[in-house]
């Protein structure tokens, strides 16, 4: 799932919180918002590039 909708689900869209508890600056979090990293399995996993199919 995106990331902020996993910081929605989990930490109330609380995203200081999230950033306190996985133990970055919060200006972290925005740059992975940005950068549109997503979670699986609650692990950040950030896009690399677009394969072509």
């Amino acid at each position: 799932m995106p990331l902020m909708e996993y910081i929605e689900k989990y930490y109330n869209g609380n995203q200081a919180s999230f950033a306190r508890l996985t133990g970055v600056q919060p200006a972290q979090i925005t740059q992975w918002l940005e950068k549109k990293f997503i979670v699986v399995n609650h692990t950040i996993y950030s896009p690399r590039r677009k394969l072509d199919v």
